[in-house]
């Protein structure tokens, strides 16, 4: 399965499903939430898997084609890429 680590300010139950909307791309996809990521009793993230899995809805691609230290260069959007609606 394909998923992500989200940063909310809500948490939703774990088996609880969702949309997830790219913000840049305009897909949507439902997904499910797996787990509520903790660490020293702060959380880190809700953990979510697609329910159909999707080569192109986060906008990265982990399978690299160029050697690793060339990456160290790559920078990460300042913006949200996702909307969340909670079902």
């Amino acid at each position: 399965m394909q998923g992500g680590l989200l940063d909310m300010k809500i948490f939703p139950s774990v088996g609880s499903h969702m949309e997830l909307t790219n913000l840049l791309s305009g897909e949507t996809y439902r997904a499910r939430v797996v787990a509520i990521r903790r660490k020293e009793g702060q959380v880190l993230g809700v953990a979510v898997e697609l329910l159909i899995p999707s080569e192109t809805f986060w906008g990265v691609n982990f399978q690299l084609k160029r050697p690793v230290p060339s990456c160290y260069s790559l920078s990460m959007p300042s913006a949200p890429v996702a909307s969340i609606n909670a079902s």
